[in-house]
């Protein structure tokens, strides 16, 4: 069985991420390649998407940026978590407009086959490409749904039942 060797890195206090030059190389590998391939496959919201956010090709973006171009355009932003996250976490993220971004990213010599995409660029898409997106004020039915079920979970685990 393959396995994959991932590195997690914490912020600082400032909630920046100092990533390693070769990390950064990484990066712009992938971001031009993943780039490269989108025209004749991706829907004309999802290009418009990764266009808004601009995401530098030289270094790794820091979630601040991301989420600030998140937030206004969609009213969603990313969270960083743990790789692994129990269900309720991840449906509660949902119900509270954050899609999950691992802390953790795979080394160099094992990310040619690494299956994981790119969080912040499948993020802004995902907003976007909904046929079914809402407003701020009008949530999506994905998100509706995530709400309701984490809402459902949260009484579950206190005994209620409705």
């Amino acid at each position: 069985m393959n396995t994959t060797s991932y590195v997690a890195r914490e912020p600082d206090a400032h909630g920046h991420i100092h990533y390693p030059d070769a990390e950064h190389a990484v990066w712009q590998t992938l971001i031009e390649r993943q780039l490269k391939l989108l025209d004749g496959r991706a829907c004309p919201e999802y290009l418009a998407g990764i266009e808004q956010l601009d995401l530098p090709r030289e270094r790794i973006p820091q979630l601040g940026e991301i989420n600030r171009v998140l937030q206004a355009a969609t009213g969603w932003q990313v969270a960083r978590v743990p790789a692994l996250i129990p269900f309720q976490t991840f449906f509660e993220l949902l119900a509270s407009k954050r899609f999950r971004s691992p802390r953790s990213y795979a080394r160099r010599k094992s990310w040619t086959t690494c299956r994981n995409r790119t969080s912040s660029t499948r993020s802004l898409a995902t907003a976007r490409c909904s046929p079914t997106r809402g407003s701020p004020s009008s949530p999506t039915p994905m998100a509706s749904w995530a709400w309701q079920r984490a809402r459902r979970s949260a009484s579950i685990s206190r005994g209620c039942t409705g």
